[in-house]
């Protein structure tokens, strides 16, 4: 592994390293996502720049024709792509099932 210390006379970008998926292995649910201008789609979108394991809510039928498109190019797995109203059983009663079936 390449030192990531940064000495004090170097002070050149090439020295620095950066991890591209610092998040990678990681889990998020995202609620909230409206619609392209939400500030819950731009968290959706950064976390899964960072790596991230992604499983998404929509609110009604209704919004679910726009955040079906970020799901599928988020590449949320369907079964984790819930109506947010089940989202309070979610954290209760599927809790063993997002576990042990998807290692959330």
């Amino acid at each position: 592994m390449a030192d990531q210390s940064i000495e004090s006379h170097d002070s050149t970008p090439a020295s620095l390293t950066i991890d591209r998926e610092p998040l990678k292995g990681k889990k998020a649910l995202v609620t909230g996502i409206a619609n392209n201008d939400s500030i819950a789609c731009g968290a959706a979108r950064a976390l899964k720049a960072f790596g991230t394991n992604l499983a998404m809510t929509y609110l009604n039928d209704k919004t679910r024709q726009f955040t079906q498109p970020l799901a599928d190019v988020l590449e949320v797995d369907p079964d984790l792509f819930l109506p947010h109203a089940l989202i309070p059983p979610v954290t209760r009663l599927t809790k063993p099932f997002l576990r042990d079936r998807h290692g959330y």
